[in-house]
């Protein structure tokens, strides 16, 4: 025997529910890496969401001498960690823009709001 399908809302997908994101943007995906490097994928894709901050390696002249120094690597390293800056400052310019937009949108209303 077939039960009827009630029309409640109960179920399904609702604005608001579940846990906030922990991630400036909400359009995240899901990838697979190798188990290794899951904390140091997470680390660089935390930094460069701009919740964490951490130094930049720095080699001094003296460390250009040594047979473990490695031109390429640094000049890589360099070039991401001043991307990653411009990136973040693009980051944080646009949540103040957010901030503002959203500050002026609720006035907006509360003007509407008075004159209806």
């Amino acid at each position: 025997m077939i039960k009827s399908v009630k029309a409640t809302r109960r179920g399904g997908k609702r604005s608001g529910a579940g846990r906030p994101s922990t991630w400036s943007t909400n359009d995240i995906k899901a990838i697979r890496v190798p188990c290794l490097l899951v904390d140091q994928l997470l680390e660089i894709a935390r930094y460069l969401d701009g919740q964490e901050c951490f130094p930049r390696p720095f080699y001094s002249f003296e460390d250009e001498d040594s047979k473990d120094f490695d031109a390429l690597k640094a000049m890589q390293l360099n070039y991401l960690h001043s991307c990653a800056g411009a990136l973040t400052h693009q980051n944080n310019q646009l949540r103040i823009e957010i901030e503002s937009l959203k500050a002026e949108l609720k006035s907006a209303k509360k003007r509407r709001l008075r004159l209806i």
